[in-house]
């Protein structure tokens, strides 16, 4: 039996994975929030053989939570279910310290072979990402190859999403649990990245980049 901590942002979510990994399971829930802030302390405290996160959470990033859990105890294994495209953020994810990454669309048999997977300390990837990452180590130096957002940090990408999903600076600040100075300094790196002049231009092609890319 392993034990189990659900850390996603939408509340019907997490009831959905209660139900999943409920009886017979081979998953024994110790606890669950929405919240990164307090996923920094009760997960360490629950001490769970796999946490299962989302990437969007109340009161900080889910890329963030991933690396500072990594930080304070290597070993601990995280999954992340998230409804983002998987190749925008699987590898990302895995960087940060997660062994695994699955849509939140996958079936339900999936989501829990997954969850066995990584819980014994295994890698799990879609069979279609493990492809794409290994195109991509083929491509490594040739210039050119590569989608214009790969140039921007997690922190960077997080920051443009927000802003494409039309939030305004201060609600920016509060996602990600940012001073809106600090959003200004990352949305100047954005637009040196992308060779953007102005904010509204910014704006524009990031909500065109969320249509694009994120909106199912």
């Amino acid at each position: 039996m392993h034990a189990l901590f659900i850390v996603d942002g939408q509340p019907i979510v997490r009831q959905g994975y209660v139900h999943i990994f409920g009886a017979n399971s081979g998953f024994a829930l110790v606890g669950a929030t929405g919240s990164a802030r307090e996923a920094r302390r009760a997960v360490p405290e629950a001490d769970p053989d796999l946490t299962l996160l989302g990437l969007n959470l109340a009161e900080g990033s889910g890329l963030e939570l991933i690396k500072d859990l990594h930080a304070r105890d290597p070993d601990h294994r995280m999954l992340v279910i998230a409804g983002h495209d998987e190749h925008l953020y699987a590898e990302r994810a895995v960087r940060a310290g997660a062994l695994g990454y699955l849509e939140k669309r996958a079936p339900v048999e999936s989501i829990r072979e997954a969850a066995r997977t990584v819980a014994t300390g295994r890698v799990y990837l879609s069979p279609t990402l493990n492809k794409e990452l290994i195109l991509r180590s083929a491509r490594d130096g040739q210039a050119g190859t590569g989608a214009p957002v790969d140039v921007l940090s997690d922190r960077e990408l997080e920051v443009y999403e927000l802003m494409g999903r039309g939030q305004t600076r201060r609600e920016m600040a509060q996602t990600l649990s940012l001073s809106p100075k600090t959003i200004d300094t990352h949305r100047g790196n954005i637009k040196e990245k992308l060779s953007i002049e102005t904010n509204e231009e910014l704006r524009r092609e990031a909500t065109i980049w969320v249509e694009t890319h994120l909106s199912s």
